[in-house]
Formats: C-alpha cells, structure tokens, sequence
C-alpha cells in the first residue's frame, strides 16, 4: 500500500514540476472590477411611481373642485356664494327618470359571496404564509 502512495506521491510530484503557475494580467482586478460595476449598473431597478404624475393633478384638480363647489353651496340654508355673486348652477340629474330595484334573490347572491369571499380571503393568507415562512 505505501509503495503505492509513494509512487502516486512521486508521479503528481513530476507533473507538478513540469507545470507552471499561471498568472495574470497585470491589471486583472481592475478589469473584474469593471465588470462587476457594468453588470450591477445595467441590473438597476429604475423607481418608477405606481401613480403617474398626471393621474396626481388630476386628483388634485378634482379634490379642489370639489371643495369649491362645497363651498358655493350651502345645502344648510338659504345663503349660498353663488346667490351672492349672482351665478346660477346648472341642473343636471341624469338619473332622474330610472328607477332600479333588486329583488331579494339578487341582492342575497351578490352579498352572500362577498360575505364569505371576505373571510376567506384573509385565512387563506393567513394559511399560505404559515406554510411558506413569510
């Protein structure tokens, strides 16, 4: 058994010899460097807003008008800003002339559901991130 250690010892010792180290560029980490960083760099996650600026100003614009209109009328009393400058407001009720009624049925296969679905959904959650280590 140890002659045959000694000559396996022996045999990688003359491989060994016979190979040479390689070595490396003279500015190898440098160039490792520079990759890593153009790697890193094109991988970048660009924030991007869930909500768009103009979606924003919109809600913004919409938000004072409705304070404005608030505000002209005063569904309290006689006195309104509008009166006091002299504006009249338009009538507009496009829903005047429809009249919707749900029978009990209806109303009990869309409740129901959304009844249950709002409970489930939440065990359900509750569930999956005991199992998954959330």
């Amino acid at each position: 058994m140890e002659t045959n250690d000694k000559r396996i010892e022996k045999f990688v010792d003359r491989l060994m010899s016979n190979d040479q180290l390689e070595t490396t560029s003279s500015n190898f980490t440098g160039d490792v460097l520079s990759k890593i960083e153009h790697l890193s760099a094109s991988k970048a996650t660009v924030y991007k807003p869930l909500i768009p600026k103009p979606v924003w100003w919109v809600l913004g614009l919409g938000l004072v008008g409705l304070f404005v209109y608030m505000f002209m009328v005063n569904p309290q009393g006689d006195y309104s800003i509008t009166e006091t400058l002299g504006l009249s407001l338009p009538e507009f009720n496009p829903f005047q002339n429809i009249d919707v009624s749900f029978s009990k049925t209806l109303v009990y296969a869309i409740v129901l559901p959304a009844i249950m679905l709002s409970v489930q959904i939440p065990l359900l959650k509750h569930y999956v991130n005991r199992h998954l280590g959330y």
